[in-house]
């Protein structure tokens, strides 16, 4: 018999976290709802073919090939050049309205620790920044290369790179972050220095009026 529950994750890509849901139609189609509210947009993906570690999915007529590693209840994906962590949504922290608390929320630094690290054993193919360079969130850090595609570790927030963990040729590790971000700093605020007494105050300060005192003879 069909499975039809609805299955709701968090899907996470660099700086990008939204609220997905997932029903089965048939034996090969699915409904994905993807975000919440008014925003929530529905689309048909159709199962084309299906192995342990990919899928050909087709959605309006355009087919795309997923590589999956499963872990937990959840796991990574990748497709197109880009890698998703995907997160059962009791795992994730659901809310009343149908959303995750979690896609509202800022990166914790557990997170943005995983988005900074190879979602499943790669290749570092490029490395893109220099310690000290200066990102913003969604910039591309380090290219990989895992299971025949290419994917990039993107940064979760902008920051500072404070240190670069590989190099091009490296076999990398799930897990291990390769990059190391640090908060960019505040621009220093310029110093306001005290007003100079005008004239008119000091004479009355010299006269006596500024201190309520009097001058002897």
């Amino acid at each position: 018999m069909t499975d039809r529950r609805e299955q709701r994750w968090l899907v996470t890509s660099g700086a990008a976290r939204r609220a997905v849901r997932t029903r089965r139609a048939d034996d090969t189609t699915l409904e994905v709802t993807v975000g919440a509210g008014a925003e929530a947009r529905t689309l048909t993906a159709t199962i084309v073919s299906c192995s342990e570690d990919a899928a050909v999915v087709s959605i309006d007529g355009r087919s795309t090939t997923v590589r999956i590693a499963p872990h937990g209840r959840g796991g990574h994906a990748m497709a197109g050049g880009e890698s998703f962590d995907v997160t059962a949504a009791d795992e994730a922290g659901a809310d009343a309205s149908g959303g995750f608390g979690a896609e509202a929320r800022e990166a914790s630094p557990a997170a943005d620790r995983d988005a900074l690290a190879a979602p499943m054993p790669a290749t570092v193919r490029a490395v893109a920044v220099q310690p000290g360079a200066v990102v913003a969130a969604g910039d591309t850090l380090v290219r990989l290369e895992a299971m025949k595609m290419e994917l990039a570790v993107r940064a979760p927030a902008a920051g500072r790179v404070a240190s670069v963990d590989c190099r091009v040729g490296d076999l990398v590790q799930p897990g291990r972050p390769l990059v190391t971000l640090e908060p960019r700093p505040e621009p220093d605020r310029p110093r306001q220095e005290a007003a100079a007494p005008s004239p008119a105050s000091s004479d009355a300060f010299a006269s006596g009026g500024g201190s309520g005192g009097t001058t002897s003879s």
